[in-house]
């Protein structure tokens, strides 16, 4: 008979199916993003087993579980990695900081700077050396601006002087983000290109 999972695992070199696990619903449910802060792993996603419309789960080296305090009540949307811990992107009715850190277990608030911004959504994080890049979509409030990418400085968020019109992946790499999508540095380019500090610049030569 077919057997249908959700999770595999990595043991030495071979992959093994480890089943569904924290879901049974294998049609509507799906794992969004995935975070480690110290010996927990993380993921966001649709959950309807045993809780319904759970959308922060814990691995703890041997088994999942619904997160007992996640960090919004609301939704859990996005997970990323920030000086080594968990970052993630949510939203709560009663909660207008979108975006908090993962330290030693506790959701710590890191959206200084945001209070300005309507932030609709954040489908990716990237680390460059202590800054941390988001990409979505921000909306200022004083002058309806939408921004693509902004830029923790390890105290507040700001602008960047990046233009997207479209990103389809990032990824930290040593002191750099790697980017792929359609992206401007005073030219129209398509495909991949390395940013860099100084409020975030793409290089690239594609």
């Amino acid at each position: 008979a077919q057997t249908s999972s959700n999770i595999i695992k990595l043991d030495k070199d071979t992959w093994k199916l480890e089943g569904n696990l924290i879901t049974s619903n294998l049609v509507n449910d799906q794992f969004y993003s995935v975070g480690r802060s110290g010996n927990k792993l993380y993921a966001t996603g649709n959950f309807t087993n045993p809780v319904n419309q759970a959308s922060l789960v814990e691995w703890n080296g041997n088994s999942w579980k619904v997160s007992e305090l996640p960090a919004f009540q609301g939704e859990n949307i996005c997970l990323g990695s920030y000086i080594e811990n968990v970052v993630i992107f949510g939203k709560s009715p009663s909660d207008d900081k979108p975006i908090k850190l993962n330290v030693g277990g506790v959701w710590m608030n890191i959206s200084e700077g945001l209070q300005s911004y309507l932030v609709e959504d954040v489908t990716q994080f990237g680390q460059i050396e202590k800054n941390l890049i988001a990409v979505g979509t921000f909306i200022n409030k004083a002058n309806n601006k939408t921004s693509k990418v902004m830029i923790y400085d390890g105290s507040k968020w700001s602008e960047t002087k990046l233009n997207l019109s479209s990103i389809e992946q990032i990824h930290s790499w040593d002191d750099k983000v790697l980017v792929s999508g359609d992206f401007s540095d005073n030219a129209r380019l398509n495909g991949i290109g390395a940013i860099y500090l100084n409020r975030a610049q793409i290089t690239a030569r594609v």
